[in-house]
């Protein structure tokens, strides 16, 4: 939908969203937060228009340029964001997995 259709409120909160997209820059706790980027995307993919397309690419990108390629742990992403000590490499993995599952 587009912003003229849309509820004033909730496009507040999209922008707000979009200001702060996904970045692999820097890819730490510092960075990183695949609980926002999870829960960012289920709520801009239902906001759609230039919110979900603009998400959409963000968080794509940065998940397949973040996604470990080579080694035990390839197809994975390593834990660094700020929840990751509690869930580890699954939970950093299952995260970014259903984020991108989203964007299909």
């Amino acid at each position: 939908r587009d912003s003229s259709e849309a509820d004033p409120i909730m496009d507040r909160h999209a922008e707000l969203l979009r200001r702060k997209l996904p970045d692999p820059e820097p890819w730490d706790e510092l960075g990183a937060d695949l609980y926002y980027w999870y829960h960012g995307t289920r709520a801009m993919k239902a906001m759609g228009g230039t919110w979900w397309d603009a998400w959409r690419r963000a968080v794509t990108s940065t998940l397949v340029e973040t996604q470990l390629a080579d080694g035990e742990d390839s197809g994975s992403w390593d834990p660094v964001d700020p929840w990751s000590p509690l869930g580890g490499r699954v939970y950093t993995t299952a995260l970014a997995a259903l984020a991108l599952s989203e964007c299909r």
